[in-house]
Parts: C-alpha cells; sequence; structure tokens
C-alpha cells in the first residue's frame, strides 16, 4: 500500500472526479548521454543521463502514485526541444508501470499537440517551440474540430518560455496560457 505523502494531505480532504497530471515542457533537462538537448545544445548538469532517467522515472510514478489515491489520473505529454527521446521513453515507461491500474490512464499518443476538453473548456497542450502563437491557435480550429462546438472557451498552454504570460486571440477567442516547466 502507498502512503499519502505529507504534502498531498490537503489534497485528500477535498472531491475530485478527475485529476489531469500534465508533464513534459523541458521535464528532464538534456537528452543525451553528453548533456546535450535533443538538437545538442549543451546543457550543464550535475547528474548523468542515466541517473537523471531514473530519478526522473521514480519523482513521476510517486506523483501519479499519490495522486491516483486522491482521484482518478489522467496523464498528458508532448514532446519538447530539450528532451524529446528520453520523455518518450518515459512515457511509455509510465504506461507499462501503471497498465493494470485502473485508476491511472497515460497517455501515449505522440502528436507534438494534444487536446482535452475540461466541462465548457477546449485545453490544448504543446510546448511550443518553433511555432508562432497565432499557428497554434489556427491549428487548434483544424486539429481538434470534433471538440469546438461542444465549447465555449479555449486555450492552449505552451511552456518552451519557461514563464507565466497570457497571450489572447480576440479574432477566435483562444488564449495561449504560456506556463512554468515542473
Amino acid at each position: 500500500e502507498y502512503i499519502l505523502a505529507d504534502n498531498m494531505k490537503f489534497l485528500s480532504n477535498q472531491k475530485y472526479r478527475e485529476i489531469r497530471f500534465i508533464w513534459s515542457n523541458d521535464f528532464f533537462h538534456f537528452d543525451t548521454p553528453s548533456q546535450t538537448t535533443t538538437a545538442g545544445t549543451p546543457q550543464d548538469s550535475d547528474l548523468r543521463q542515466k541517473k537523471m532517467s531514473l530519478i526522473g522515472k521514480e519523482m513521476l510514478v510517486d506523483a501519479i502514485t499519490n495522486l491516483s489515491i486522491i482521484a482518478p489520473v489522467k496523464t498528458i505529454w508532448t514532446p519538447s526541444n530539450h528532451d524529446n527521446m528520453i520523455s518518450y521513453e518515459t512515457n511509455l515507461y509510465l504506461d507499462a508501470w501503471f497498465k493494470k491500474d485502473k485508476s491511472v490512464t497515460i497517455n501515449t499518443e505522440c502528436y507534438d499537440r494534444q487536446y482535452d476538453p475540461f466541462g465548457e473548456t477546449l485545453i490544448g497542450y504543446a510546448h511550443g517551440d518553433g511555432m508562432k502563437p497565432e499557428k497554434l491557435m489556427s491549428l487548434m480550429l483544424i486539429e481538434a474540430k470534433e471538440h469546438w462546438s461542444n465549447c465555449k472557451y479555449y486555450e492552449f498552454h505552451v511552456g518552451h518560455l519557461h514563464s507565466e504570460k497570457l497571450k489572447e486571440n480576440n479574432d477566435n477567442g483562444i488564449m495561449i496560457r504560456y506556463v512554468a516547466s515542473p
């Protein structure tokens, strides 16, 4: 049996239908044994790649397990520019780890953008590197058209800038919310 971490106990006093656990946005700082990003940009780190991978996987398993005690968990992962390969492999690891756990759903889709209707809000997730905000907004209209008419509000959550910022487009009502990395 898993024991709920002390810093999670405040959540257990609430009733939740489902928890969305979004992870990506350069969760791992680098992607290769030579401590470079996926594209080869050198990164400073005091960990070896294998150790970082192990610690990251343990952190994710612990977080998802803790959250699943409170409510069913649905994960969403999108590729990012620092750790495209290691985070993809980690997502498959999580899928294998939680395969028999009915309270955890691991999304293994490999799309650069994911869409998740939540109540009356359609939320798109993307790392956001190499793409202008206006392009993201138009892609939501095309890629998530099956959800469009069922929602009143539209947001993209993007992490590439590693800072919080809000961009609103009044032409089509889509907001882009830049969020800090995990």
